[in-house]
């Protein structure tokens, strides 16, 4: 990948060609997909729709009190662009972004994982498992935590890449990992409750 910071470095000589997404919501028409910044930390996209939700992310979180409050929050622009802007440019985005927060993170004796917020006895589950989102999905997490500034995405974000074992790796894996880690710091200490026990 070759930035520091997964696809989107902060750094302005950070250029990232992406793959185009073929998945549901992805970037279809698409032949290439590039991001860069601009050097004061501003993320370009061809149509602003990455950006645009990136402030949005900012937005619900800067007005939540908690993940729950967040999950609330993004549930309701996606539902108001849904009925009222269906060919809003950030929709793919910000749907993406609500699957994200959609997992919850089990700890257990000497591990952490994500599972999704519903399992049924006969296998299903929403959002998928991990392990079963495309990579596609994957890229679009690394590309959203480069857009949002708020601890609670890039925190979440970065840990659903990191957890996928995809996305990143070497160098820019650990990178990712510890600035994770640090994004988790910066939550607030009340946000521990809710969707993630």
């Amino acid at each position: 990948m070759g930035c520091a910071d997964g696809p989107a470095s902060r750094s302005p000589s950070c250029r990232t060609r992406v793959a185009p997404c073929r998945a549901r919501g992805g970037l279809a028409d698409a032949e290439e997909f590039v991001m860069t910044t601009d050097g004061t930390d501003g993320v370009l996209d061809a149509d602003g729709a990455l950006a645009g939700a990136g402030a949005e992310l900012d937005r619900v979180e800067a007005s939540s009190d908690g993940l729950l409050d967040v999950d609330t929050g993004l549930r309701s622009v996606v539902d108001g662009l849904v009925r009222d802007v269906p060919d809003d440019p950030r929709l793919p985005w910000l749907r993406d972004a609500y699957e994200a927060v959609q997992y919850m993170l089990r700890v257990g004796h000497d591990e952490a994982e994500f599972e999704p917020y519903l399992l049924l006895a006969d296998g299903t589950c929403a959002p998928p498992r991990l392990h079963d989102q495309p990579d596609e999905k994957v890229d679009r997490w690394l590309l959203l935590r480069s857009a949002t500034t708020g601890p609670a995405w890039r925190s979440r974000l970065g840990h659903l890449v990191v957890a996928s074992g995809r996305g990143v790796s070497g160098r820019d894996r650990v990178g990712l990992a510890d600035d994770t880690a640090s994004a988790y710091l910066q939550v607030p200490a009340g946000w521990g409750s809710g969707l993630d026990r």
